[in-house]
C-alpha cells in the first residue's frame, strides 16, 4: 500500500474500502504502532460494536486484551523483524478471541514507508486457516503414516512431535507415544565413535538447523534390546514461523550383514591371496598395483606389501629385452586382459637389489564390485632357466657326441635318437622314427634290449653293456659296444636309453692281429719242429 506525504494516510477512500470489504480481520497502525482504523471483520473477532474500543492501543495492550500470550511475547520481535526486512512478516499463532474457541490465523504485518524510506505505520491481517491447518496436519499425518521409511518429526527445541507407524515396526513397538517419550532409552549410552548419544543428538540436529541437511549412521536398540543400526538423513523444513527437522531413517541390518558377509570373504580371499605360493598382484584398470600377495613381497625382496605397491614401478627395468618400453608395453598386455580376459606373457622385472628378475606373467580380468580388475599372475623363470641351460648343454654335448645315442619308450618306438646314429646306419630320422628299432636290430638283439628294462635294479652300475650288431641301410653289418639302462621320464613313462659306440673297425684290426698273432705263432712252431730235424740229421 502506498504511503501519503501527510499524517492521515490510513483516511483515505482506498483504505475505507479495504477495510469494509474483506473478509481478514484487519488493523493499520501509525508510526508509533498505535491502533488508528480497523475492518469490520476484525471487530466481529473481537465481538465489539465499533473501533472506538482498539482506537489508540497499542499491540501490546490489543492483544493483553483479548489475551494472546503468543502474540504478546513475539510482537516486538516482528515489529523489528517488519522494519528491518522492509518486508512482510507471517506467523501461525493459536488464537482464542473472545466469544470464539482457540482457532489457528495466519497472522501478517506489512510495513509503509514514504518515498524517504521513513517508517508510516503497518497493516496487520488476521485470517482463520483452522480448518485449512486441519486439512494440512490430516494429510501431512496421512503421508507421514503412508511413508515406506521410517520417519519423525522434531520442532527447533529438539522435541519430538510425530512419527509415522514404519517408526514402530523397525522398534517393535506398539504406540507412537511409547517412542516419542522414551527415544533416548531406545539407543546406547554411546555410539560406535564413543561419543554420548544424547550429546551427538543435540549436535547433529544443532548443525542440521545450521546446514539444512545432514546423513550419518546411528545405533539404537529395539524394544527385545537387540542392536539397530540405521542410516539417518535430517532436513531442515519450514514448520510455522520457523523451522523443524524431518528425519528418515533406514534400516542397516540387512545391508550390515552382507557388508560383514563380503568383508568375511574378502578375508578368506586375503587369506588365500596371501598363503599362494605363486606370487601374485590385484591392478585396476589404470594399472596401479592395488593389492598383492606375501610370495610377491618375497620375490622382490621388499619388507612389506606398502612398499612394493608404492614403489612398484622401480621394480620395472626401463625397457624389456625386446628394446620396447616396459611401461608401454605393460599398457598393452594390460588392455589384452580387459578386452579379452587373458594375457600370457614373459616379462622381466627388477628386484629391490636390482638383480634383473625374469617371469612368466599371466594377466586375468576379474569382476571386482561394478567394475573390471586384473589379477597378475607371476611365476619365477630363474629356476626354469637355469634348467633349460643345463638341458641346452646336454643336449648339445648330446647331438655332437661322436657315440650311438637312442632313447626307445616301452613300446618299442624310437622317440630320440641324435646325428650320430643317422650318420651310422644311413637311415634317415622319418624312417627310423616311423619304422623303429627293427630297421637296424634283429628280433632277438630286440627282444634282448627290451629285457633290459626287467633286468635286477640292484645293478651297482646301473647300466649293462654288452656287444651288438646293427644292419645298416646300405646292409653293411656294424659291430656296436652298446650300454643300455632302464630310463624313467618326468612324466612317469618308462623307457631304454641307449648309447653304443662303433668298434667294427677295432675289432677287424683285433682279428686282423690275432690272425698275425696266430701265423706267428706258426711260424715259430714250424720253425722249431724244423730245427729238430735237422739235429737229428747232424747226429
Amino acid at each position: 500500500m502506498a504511503g501519503k506525504t501527510d499524517s492521515v494516510w490510513w483516511e483515505g477512500e482506498y483504505v475505507d474500502m479495504l477495510l469494509k470489504g474483506t473478509i481478514d480481520g484487519i488493523i493499520v497502525s501509525d508510526q508509533d504502532d498505535r491502533i488508528v482504523r480497523c475492518s469490520d471483520s476484525f471487530l466481529q473477532l473481537l465481538n465489539l460494536p465499533d473501533e472506538s474500543s482498539v482506537k489508540g492501543r497499542t499491540f501490546q495492550e490489543l492483544y493483553e486484551f483479548f489475551g494472546s500470550d503468543f502474540l504478546i511475547d513475539k510482537i516486538e520481535e516482528f515489529r523489528k523483524m517488519s522494519r528491518e526486512s522492509c518486508k512482510p512478516v507471517m506467523t501461525y499463532p493459536k488464537i482464542n478471541f473472545p466469544g470464539s474457541t482457540l482457532r489457528s490465523y495466519r497472522v501478517v504485518m506489512i510495513p509503509f514507508f514514504d518515498k524517504d524510506g521513513v517508517y508510516m505505520g503497518s497493516q496487520t491481517s488476521y485470517r482463520d486457516v483452522s480448518d485449512m491447518m486441519d486439512m494440512e496436519d490430516e494429510l501431512t499425518k496421512t503421508l507421514l503414516n503412508a511413508t515406506p521409511m521410517a520417519c519423525s518429526f522434531w520442532d527447533k527445541s529438539g522435541k519430538m512431535l510425530d512419527c509415522n507407524l514404519e517408526v514402530l515396526k523397525m522398534f517393535g513397538i506398539s504406540q507412537k507415544s511409547d517412542y516419542i517419550d522414551h527415544f533416548y532409552d531406545l539407543s546406547p549410552e554411546r555410539q560406535p565413535d564413543g561419543t554420548p548419544t544424547v550429546e551427538k543428538a543435540k549436535m547433529l540436529i544443532k548443525a542440521t538447523f545450521e546446514t539444512g541437511y545432514q546423513r550419518f549412521e546411528w545405533m539404537y536398540m529395539t524394544a527385545g534390546g537387540e542392536q539397530l543400526p540405521v542410516e539417518t538423513t535430517l532436513v531442515r523444513v519450514p514448520y510455522k514461523d520457523s523451522y523443524g527437522l524431518a528425519a528418515y531413517s533406514r534400516d542397516l541390518r540387512e545391508i550390515k550383514e552382507k557388508e560383514e558377509e563380503a568383508r568375511e570373504a574378502e578375508m578368506r580371499v586375503q587369506a588365500m591371496l596371501d598363503s599362494m605360493p605363486l606370487a601374485c598382484l590385484i591392478k585396476n584398470r589404470e594399472g596401479e598395483t592395488v593389492d598383492c600377495n606375501k610370495a610377491l613381497v618375497d620375490l622382490f625382496e621388499c619388507k612389506s606389501k606398502a612398499e612394493y605397491i608404492e614403489n612398484f614401478k622401480r621394480f620395472m627395468p626401463e625397457y624389456q629385452p625386446d628394446g620396447t618400453k616396459s611401461e608401454l608395453k605393460e599398457k598393452v598386455y594390460l588392455w589384452q586382459a580387459l578386452e579379452t580376459g587373458k594375457s600370457v606373457f614373459r616379462w622381466e622385472r627388477r628386484t629391490n637389489s636390482g638383480e634383473i628378475l625374469p617371469v612368466e606373467m599371466c594377466l586375468q580380468r576379474v569382476k571386482w564390485k561394478d567394475e573390471h580388475r586384473v589379477v597378475g599372475y607371476m611365476r619365477d623363470l630363474r629356476p626354469i632357466e637355469l634348467i633349460e641351460g643345463n638341458l641346452f648343454r646336454a643336449m648339445s654335448l648330446v647331438e655332437h657326441s661322436p657315440q650311438f645315442v637312442v632313447y626307445v619308450n616301452a613300446d618299442g618306438d624310437i622317440e630320440y635318437m641324435n646325428p650320430t646314429v643317422l650318420t651310422l646306419s644311413g637311415f634317415s630320422k622319418e624312417e627310423l622314427l616311423t619304422q623303429g628299432m627293427r630297421l637296424m636290430f634283429s628280433s632277438d638283439d630286440i627282444v634282448r634290449l627290451s629285457a633290459v628294462s626287467m633286468l635286477d635294479k640292484s645293478n651297482s652300475d646301473g647300466y649293462f653293456n654288452f656287444e651288438m650288431s646293427i644292419t645298416c641301410k646300405n646292409k653293411e653289418r656294424r659291430v656296436l659296444w652298446l650300454s643300455a639302462f632302464s630310463a624313467t621320464l618326468r612324466n612317469g613313462k618308462s623307457g631304454i636309453g641307449i648309447t653304443a659306440r662303433d668298434i667294427t673297425d677295432m675289432k677287424r684290426l683285433q682279428d686282423e692281429l690275432n690272425n698275425l698273432i696266430k701265423a706267428q705263432e706258426q711260424a715259430r712252431t714250424q720253425s722249431r719242429a724244423t730245427q729238430q730235424q735237422t739235429s737229428w740229421v747232424i747226429v
